[in-house]
């Protein structure tokens, strides 16, 4: 088993922290349960193919899908949020909103292998786009459009670089015309000019950072009621709690401190930069899934929390461990244990996995 070292550090420094931590219990209760989740996901990429988790997600996603249509027909007063948006069998629309998100990389990744595979592929990344758009979380609408310009452009760079120039200038001009026109976008997105109070939590979280700035104030999934940084929040927001930061770097930062924001972005560039090159090498079904889904992770964190959450992190171990399973596939030169961890396994077995799993062409 091959485990990216940072993702190591990083679970080693959650457990740590619950000796500085505001409720030392909390943290090491809710750092130990994301540590069981790491473990069953790297366990779940040693021994199937990436074709095969890609399909379990969506069948996933599919099914959260399916319930929540259910119950719109069932019991249509608990599975619509009070604007109107769907939030089906979650307490919330992002909640919903990021369920859906988190299978649609994985719909566009898989291959079916059969007669008509291809179109229930286009269908059912079709119909979790659908889902996506119908919770109006506008977080993760905006992480679903950066993994399809993201899938876009790999699919046209692969014809020529000039369509992927062409999608850049594009995207460029779209931007200016936002930044240009912030005030009326926010409006059109139902958003005011504190992004609904988001930059009031983000200043009043960066307040607080000095006081701990290195190591943070401990990790969990929550913020505890009462410990600095709640504190500033609340006091910034008129009485109003919230529970993490809306952004997940700031949540590391405040939880984790700068120690624990390296080791983050460490893991994120691990991610992305496998991604990368497991796309290029073309022989790992599925392996655009690595990027795709590394994108979607860090699109949503911009405004949210991602992997905070506990299926956000399973999907960013599950991802991490795939980059780390095939990241020296086409090299026989060993890979320097700061980057990668190699586990004790039978003699004979390694890349037995990756062997299967390899073809000559997409």
């Amino acid at each position: 088993m091959t485990i990216p070292t940072a993702l190591v550090a990083l679970v080693v420094l959650m457990c740590m922290s619950a000796a500085w931590s505001f409720t030392s219990w909390e943290s090491a209760r809710d750092a130990l349960a994301f540590a069981v989740l790491a473990l069953a996901a790297a366990c779940i990429v040693r021994s199937a193919r990436i074709n095969t988790i890609l399909i379990g997600i969506v069948a996933g996603g599919l099914l959260a899908l399916g319930g929540s249509l259910v119950l719109i027909v069932l019991a249509p007063e608990q599975a619509f949020y009070h604007t109107g948006a769907i939030q089906g069998l979650y307490g919330n629309r992002n909640g919903f909103g990021y369920v859906i998100l988190m299978a649609f990389p994985a719909a566009i990744a898989m291959r079916l292998n059969f007669r008509g595979g291809v179109w229930l592929k286009i269908a059912v990344a079709v119909a979790l786009a659908v889902g996506v758009v119908a919770s109006d979380s506008k977080t993760s609408i905006f992480a679903m459009t950066l993994v399809l310009l993201v899938w876009i452009a790999l699919v046209l760079l692969r014809r020529s670089w000039i369509y992927v120039a062409v999608l850049a200038v594009g995207t460029a001009v779209v931007g200016v015309v936002v930044i240009a026109n912030f005030d009326r976008v926010l409006e059109f997105l139902g958003k005011n000019a504190t992004l609904n109070g988001r930059s009031e939590i983000w200043n009043a979280v960066l307040s607080v950072v000095p006081q701990s700035p290195v190591i943070g104030f401990g990790w969990s999934r929550s913020w505890p009621i009462g410990s600095p940084h709640s504190r500033a929040v609340v006091e910034a927001l008129g009485g109003h709690a919230v529970f993490h930061a809306h952004n997940e770097l700031l949540n590391w930062l405040v939880t984790l401190g700068a120690v624990g924001v390296i080791v983050v972005m460490a893991l994120y560039a691990f991610v992305l930069w496998g991604g990368v090159r497991i796309y290029r090498n073309r022989g790992v079904i599925g392996g655009i899934w690595i990027l795709l889904a590394g994108v979607m992770l860090i699109g949503r964190g911009f405004t949210d929390i991602s992997e905070t959450s506990p299926q956000g992190w399973f999907m960013l171990v599950l991802v991490a461990c795939a980059a780390a399973k095939y990241w020296s596939g086409d090299s026989a030169k060993p890979t320097s244990r700061w980057l990668l961890l190699r586990l004790p396994q039978r003699r004979g077995a390694p890349r037995r996995a990756e062997r299967e799993e390899m073809v000559t062409s997409e």
